[in-house]
């Protein structure tokens, strides 16, 4: 990925994907023109002007952020009936089969099985038909960061999580990371 990215580093205290994740990537990419990537994650990502140069129109969405607004909202009085999600994608309101590509690198470690699932159903949504979601998730049990709680999910949740898709394989990368590639169809 530094090849990819000269002189850019992982926004701290995320790591970078590894190269064969952005490459998969933009394998998938470059079959559309103009390709459209959905990059739901943390702080605008670290790839962002990588993708625009190549002309890839990039969306993000800032889960974290939005996890986090959503808990210190639900901790007031006018908050106590909120739901947890599709409450944090109501207002970020995407066109349907509009992404060729989504990118989930550690996210969904972030949220619990329940709201997961709700997550996925609204990514697939907004796939086109064929189009490919990569996630991935962390071996470790600890959060990368403080405040935030994090779920250390196994293989089998992770396949029961993408069961919707019409097509998931799950792999483990050197690292214990486990990645997925599910195919809306």
């Amino acid at each position: 990925m530094s090849q990819l990215l000269p002189g850019r580093s992982a926004d701290p205290p995320f790591k970078e994907p590894p190269a064969e994740l952005i490459e998969e990537l933009l394998k998938e990419l470059r079959r559309h023109h103009p390709a459209r990537l959905l990059d739901v994650g943390y702080e605008g990502g670290n790839y962002a002007s990588f993708f625009n140069s190549l002309g890839i129109k990039l969306t993000l969405l800032d889960l974290l952020k939005e996890i986090k607004r959503r808990r210190d909202l639900a901790s007031t009085p006018e908050g106590k009936n909120l739901t947890y999600l599709p409450a944090i994608f109501g207002e970020r309101e995407f066109p349907r089969d509009h992404f060729h590509a989504i990118a989930c690198f550690d996210i969904l470690s972030f949220l619990p099985f329940r709201a997961v699932k709700e997550t996925l159903k609204f990514l697939k949504r907004h796939l086109v038909f064929g189009g490919l979601l990569l996630a991935t998730f962390p071996l470790s049990a600890e959060p990368p960061l403080p405040g935030f709680s994090f779920t250390k999910y196994s293989n089998l949740d992770i396949e029961t999580l993408f069961y919707d898709f019409s097509s998931a394989r799950l792999t483990i990368l050197s690292d214990g990371t486990r990645k997925i590639i599910a195919r809306k169809r």
